[in-house]
């Protein structure tokens, strides 16, 4: 009888711990927010609202001051650039920032990942963060940000780059990704960001799982107590 029991909690365990550990979910990618800024086909500024799902990160929503927004946008890729994902690139005029909202709202334990593509060489520092939007500003999420000098090719990934901790300020709210040009970068270009994330499990998931373990834990003991 016991090794049914023993059996079952097994089974039981181990088809629920593949849905608390490897559930990712992508917020931002090539199809998914406009990740690879394919649209639209023509060229077109963050600034006019005709880049879908990316806006203009300004002061009044909690933006770097003073801001330069007039410039930078997306194109499709000519002689000077080559897109690495879809037919455009986004390009960032020095001193401006767009941001790409998701719906996702943050929870403790999620685990966030994201990566993007430098497009040209020589036109200095892009700099990608993660932040979160409580419904009036957006804020920057600390320790999240890589930046460096752009690079035909590179990526940067990273991987389990933030995860959310019980107390964090971004509970609750909805996650975003950043990209901003310091001051004097010669209109770096960027393409197919991408972002994903491995939610919490849900308390009803781990506790089931939680107690197929304990309960085989103490199966384990009878058996050694006979």
């Amino acid at each position: 009888m016991q090794r049914k029991y023993i059996a079952a909690i097994i089974v039981l365990t181990g088809a629920l711990l593949p849905v608390w550990t490897d559930a990712q979910t992508v917020l931002i990618g090539g199809t998914t927010l406009n990740g690879n800024f394919g649209l639209p086909a023509t060229k077109t500024t963050f600034a006019s609202g005709g880049v879908p799902d990316w806006s203009v990160w300004t002061p009044a929503l909690g933006g770097p001051s003073p801001l330069v927004d007039g410039d930078s946008g997306v194109q499709p890729g000519a002689s000077e650039s080559t897109p690495i994902s879809g037919q455009n690139i986004a390009y960032f005029q020095g001193g401006s920032t767009a941001y790409d909202l998701t719906s996702w709202t943050i929870a403790s334990g999620d685990v966030y990942s994201y990566s993007w593509d430098w497009v040209l060489q020589g036109r200095g520092t892009a700099t990608a963060e993660l932040g979160y939007w409580n419904g009036t500003t957006l804020t920057a999420i600390a320790g999240t940000a890589t930046s460096a000098q752009s690079n035909s090719g590179t990526v940067l990934d990273v991987t389990g780059g933030y995860t959310a901790g019980p107390t964090d300020p971004a509970i609750g709210s909805d996650i975003a990704l950043i990209i901003l040009a310091p001051s004097g970068s010669n209109y770096p270009e960027v393409d197919n960001v991408n972002l994903t994330v491995v939610p919490a499990p849900e308390p009803s998931i781990a506790a089931l799982a939680g107690l197929g373990v304990l309960a085989l834990f103490v199966v384990k003991r009878k058996q050694f107590a006979c």
